[in-house]
């Protein structure tokens, strides 16, 4: 008994030694956020959906360190490498599977590897953007930027997009409509204009237009749970 409890505190102490910023979070008194926060602690650090948080309350989920985005709320300091791979370690403990190897620290977008099981991607932290996964910190980065620059009206896709997120031209388009942009082609020149093409033009989609996203069914046995099966049943 004494073996078992002294391996207890060893596993509980390297588990919030880890995610300390993921318990200093879920243990703030305002009772405003004990709804969000107790979903953030099922996900280990992460929720997908940004519509789970009422917008008065971003500010105050943003002093615990939490990010309440547009596509998802997420701890961003547990995203880190370190607390990620103990993430990935209890991710796989839950599931019985011996967790993949994650990607470099400095990658932003990458296709599915074919080794990583189901939900992998999403719960540690990479958001599925139609032909690629982009991590949520840099998704919702640049997701507020767009949609700070086409608040008011449509405006020409910015250059560099590819780069900035390290993927083909391609699947630029793609990933912007995942990401709640709508895109319209350019319009071509009067009849007997010269000069180069006007640039591809986008707009924020509307909550209705917008493509629906993987739907995440929480953990059976948590107080989500029947309520995920309903919410599926009125779809």
């Amino acid at each position: 008994e004494r073996v078992r409890v002294r391996l207890q505190g060893f596993v509980d102490g390297a588990i919030r030694g880890a995610l300390a910023p993921l318990f200093a979070a879920m243990a703030a008194p305002d009772a405003a956020l004990r709804g969000v926060l107790h979903r953030l602690g099922e996900g280990m650090g992460l929720v997908v959906g940004g519509e789970v948080v009422d917008s008065g309350l971003r500010g105050r989920l943003k002093a615990l360190g939490v990010t309440a985005g547009r596509h998802v709320v997420f701890v961003s300091a547990v995203l880190k490498p370190g607390p990620n791979a103990m993430r990935a370690l209890l991710w796989g403990v839950l599931h019985g599977v011996t967790p993949p190897v994650l990607p470099p620290p400095a990658r932003v977008s990458l296709v599915v590897p074919p080794e990583w099981p189901a939900h992998f991607a999403g719960a540690m932290g990479w958001l599925d953007a139609g032909p690629v996964l982009v991590r949520v910190d840099i998704a919702e980065k640049m997701s507020g930027e767009l949609a700070a620059l086409a608040r008011e009206r449509p405006v020409p896709v910015p250059d560099g997009l590819a780069a900035r997120l390290s993927m083909k031209a391609e699947f630029v388009a793609p990933v912007l409509r995942r990401l709640g942009f709508r895109l319209m082609p350019s319009a071509p020149l009067p009849a007997g204009q010269c000069g180069p093409p006007c640039p591809p033009v986008m707009a924020i989609q509307r909550r209705r237009e917008m493509p629906a996203a993987a739907v995440v069914v929480p953990m059976a046995g948590n107080p989500f749970a029947a309520l995920a099966l309903l919410k599926e049943g009125y779809r």
